[in-house]
């Protein structure tokens, strides 16, 4: 490798670890991938079932999520209930880790107590229980995340610079999902 603006070739030793979850045989025959690249790639192949399939790695995924969370804020150490995770395990994870990671993290924020329960985010349940046919429907990812951020302004009193932090997203990011879901913000 040549690094820019370099006068020199340096080696280097590396793996690459990639992921996909469309079937690249078929993409290369349709062209959408580069056979040179796929063989490349391609040494050792590991599938993983989805997340919905793997109900026994839930508790592990999301313990390690707090933990990582906890390292980050060692001043806001917080532990998820064996309810809570229960109430994980019993959701489907349509988006899989990246979604899991997403919620336990919202929790994270949102919870003024050291241990995290199910109770305490009535409404950013992942399930809404619809009360006509006693089916369950999934709430849309932007009302999960319309109602964390009007739980946290509501819980930070309107300060936004302040949830910002909770939420851990930028006063941009804030202002624009303030526009997108038409929130009113109490000061």
């Amino acid at each position: 490798m040549t690094r820019i603006g370099g006068t020199y070739e340096k080696k280097l030793n590396v793996r690459i670890i990639a992921a996909t979850n469309r079937n690249l045989t078929d993409e290369i025959e349709k062209r959408n991938f580069r056979s040179d690249l796929y063989y490349r790639l391609n040494v050792m192949n590991i599938k993983l079932l989805p997340l919905k399939d793997r109900k026994d790695d839930i508790e592990a995924l999301a313990n390690y999520f707090i933990y990582k969370l906890n390292l980050k804020n060692p001043n806001n150490y917080k532990s998820l209930s064996l309810e809570y995770i229960e109430y994980l395990k019993n959701y489907d994870w349509p988006g899989n880790i990246r979604e899991l990671r997403n919620v336990v993290e919202r929790a994270y924020y949102l919870c003024e107590k050291s241990t995290i329960e199910k109770d305490e985010f009535n409404e950013s349940n992942l399930i809404k229980h619809n009360s006509n046919d006693g089916k369950s429907n999934l709430l849309t990812m932007d009302d999960i995340e319309k109602n964390s951020i009007i739980k946290t302004l509501n819980c930070c009193n309107g300060n936004i610079l302040e949830a910002c932090e909770k939420l851990n997203i930028s006063r941009a990011t804030i202002y624009r999902k303030i526009k997108k879901y038409n929130i009113k913000v109490s000061k």
